[in-house]
C-alpha cells in the first residue's frame, strides 16, 4: 500500500484542504486510519464535539462508534452514515489504492432532525448524562445548533467522496518528482515478499528479522524501509491486520472471545483482550455485543420497511 502520507508536503495540503472543504460545508472533517487512529486531527469541530471529547468517557464514546461506522464502510466500500449518541449525523468515507483500504475520511456533526430516518444506522441516544460532561450545557448547544436538510450533509458527503478519491491521484494532491515516485515503487516492489507473506500469515509468529531476511537487507534498513511504504512500525501493522480480523470474527457472531484471540494470533486470551481495547476503546465482549444489537436493530429495521 502506497503511503501517501508519509510526505510532509502532501499530508500539509491534506491538511488545507480538509480545513477549506470542512469550513465552506460548515462541517467538521478528519482522516482515521483502520483502527480509529487520526492521521489528519479534526477540523472545523462543532461546540458539542468540543465538549464531549473534553473528557475521557466522551471521547471513548466517539471514538467507539466512529471506529465502527469505519469498519463498516471498508467492508461495503461505500459512504456510512450514522446519527451518534449524541444526536449528530456523521458519515465516513473510505479511501482505497489498489484494492486496499488506505483510510477514512470522517465528516459531520451536523444536526439533522430527518437524519435518523435518512441514514444506515441511527445508534442508541445519550438518555443520561456521560461522566463529566453536564447533560443541561450538552442539551443547551445542541438546541443552538442549525438543523440542515439531510439532502445537504448528503452533498457535502459527495464532494468529500471526490476529494477522497483524490487523495490516492499523488499528482492531483501535490506535484511530486518522478524521481520520488519510482523510488517508492521500488521500495514496495523489494518489500513485496514481505509483505506478501505477513498479508497471508500475520495470525502466526512473525519477526522483523525474518522478514528483513526475506527481502535480503538488514533489519534496521528493512525497518526504515517499512515504515516509509506502510506508513506505521511492523508490529503496529500485523497488529492492526489480526485486529481488523478480530473485529470481524466478533461481529459475525458465532465465536467466542478465546477463541477469536486463537484465530488471529494470540496464544494469551488476556493480552489479546488488553491490545484490542487499547485500539477500539472496547473490549472484544463489549464489541461483540454491540455488533449483535446493532444486527437485530437493523433488522427490526428491515422488518418495519417490509410492513
Amino acid at each position: 500500500m502506497k503511503n501517501i502520507f508519509d510526505n510532509d508536503a502532501i499530508l500539509a495540503r491534506v491538511k488545507a484542504l480538509l480545513t477549506s472543504l470542512a469550513k465552506a460545508g460548515g462541517i467538521n472533517l478528519c482522516v482515521l486510519d483502520i483502527l480509529g487512529d487520526p492521521i489528519v486531527y479534526p477540523t472545523n469541530d462543532c461546540e458539542l464535539c468540543k465538549r464531549v471529547r473534553a473528557c475521557p468517557e466522551g471521547r471513548a464514546q466517539c471514538i467507539k462508534y466512529a471506529s465502527h461506522a469505519i469498519l463498516e464502510c471498508m467492508r461495503e466500500k461505500r459512504t456510512y452514515f450514522y446519527l451518534c449518541p449524541f444526536g449528530l449525523v456523521d458519515f465516513v468515507v473510505p479511501v482505497f489504492n489498489e484494492g486496499e483500504f488506505l483510510c477514512a475520511v470522517c465528516g459531520g456533526q451536523v444536526r439533522c432532525s430527518e437524519g435518523a430516518e435518512e441514514v444506515d444506522f441511527a445508534y442508541p441516544q445519550m438518555t443520561v448524562s456521560v461522566p463529566g460532561i453536564d447533560a443541561a450545557e450538552l442539551e443547551a448547544i445542541y438546541d443552538a445548533m442549525p438543523d440542515r436538510p439531510m439532502e445537504t450533509i448528503k452533498e457535502n458527503a459527495r464532494v468529500v467522496e471526490f476529494f477522497a478519491g483524490d487523495i490516492t491521484r499523488l499528482d492531483t494532491v501535490v506535484e511530486v518528482s518522478r524521481r520520488d515516485e519510482l523510488n517508492g515503487i521500488a521500495d514496495r516492489e523489494r518489500l513485496r515478499p514481505a509483505l506478501t507473506y505477513i498479508d497471508k500469515h500475520y495470525t502466526t509468529d512473525i519477526s522483523a528479522s525474518e522478514m528483513a531476511a526475506m527481502c535480503h537487507m538488514s533489519e534496521n534498513y528493512f525497518s526504515r524501509m517499512f515504515g516509509r511504504v506502510t506508513g506505521t512500525t511492523f508490529p503496529r501493522y500485523v497488529t492492526g491486520l489480526r485486529i481488523a480480523r478480530a473485529k470481524e470474527l466478533l461481529l459475525a457472531g458465532g465465536s467466542k472471545v478465546r477463541a477469536v484471540a486463537y484465530d488471529v494470533g494470540y496464544d494469551d486470551p488476556a493480552y489479546f483482550v488488553r491490545r484490542f481495547k487499547q485500539h477500539t476503546g472496547m473490549t472484544p465482549a463489549e464489541w461483540q455485543k454491540f455488533g449483535r444489537a446493532e444486527r437485530e436493530a437493523l433488522r427490526g429495521a428491515d422488518t418495519l420497511e417490509e410492513t
